[in-house]
This record gives C-alpha cells, structure tokens and sequence, in this order.
C-alpha cells in the first residue's frame, strides 16, 4: 500500500521584518505595519500562482489577518490548509504569552477554519 500525502510543504507565512529579529521587541502594532508596508499581502498572489495545483499549509502570522483581511480568503480560496503560525512573530517566553497568542487570534481561527493542532486529523 502507497501512502499519497495530502499536503507536501508547509510555509510558514511572516511579515518581512520577521527575517530580521531585532524587530522581536516591537511592541507597537502600528509601527509593525507600518514597516511591512504592504508587503505581506503584495507577496501572497505570486506565492499561491507559483504553487498552482500543488496544496500546501500555510500558517499565517496573525497580525498579518488584522492587517490584509483578504490574504487567508486567498489562501483558502486557492485550496491551502491555513494554520496558526503566532499572532505576533516573537519567542513566546512562557506559557501566559502563548495563551495570549492563542486568544489574539482564536477569532479569525475559527472563521478560517486554521488548525491549533494537528489532533484535529487524528480524531476524525
């Protein structure tokens, strides 16, 4: 018996400034944005057109959804698995700043349908 994964990449999908980690102290959201300038969701369309028919996971920063509202549609729309990658792209320090994260982005989760884990799969 051949086993045929369902989805053979994951891409972990971050702001720009993510790559460069003296921005990991970053508090204000504004100024975050500000830096990105529009590059998250200018980057999203040449990404999904390179993939074509291939499937993948993506896991979503999730100040990128309070950012460009239209990037998970894409993601989906285009027939990707879309997960929770952070809210905010940071070392998480303690289990206090993860449950935050969680919270921060459990709303737009459960209109995407993002997995918080993989047990999901395992319970079906």
């Amino acid at each position: 018996m051949s086993v045929t994964p369902r989805v053979l990449l994951s891409i972990d999908y971050e702001p720009v400034f993510a790559l460069f980690r003296w921005y990991d102290g970053l508090k204000d959201p504004a100024r975050r944005r500000e830096i990105d300038n529009g590059f998250t969701r200018q980057a999203i369309d040449p990404i999904l057109e390179q993939l074509g028919d291939s499937r993948a996971s993506i896991y979503l920063v999730g100040e990128i959804v309070e950012w460009y509202p239209e990037v998970p549609q894409k993601i989906v729309s285009a027939g990707h698995e879309l997960g929770l990658h952070c809210h905010i792209h940071r070392p998480l320090g303690n289990v206090r700043e993860l449950a935050e994260d969680l919270r921060a982005s459990a709303a737009w989760c459960t209109v995407w349908c993002a997995r918080l884990s993989r047990t999901h799969d395992r319970d079906q």
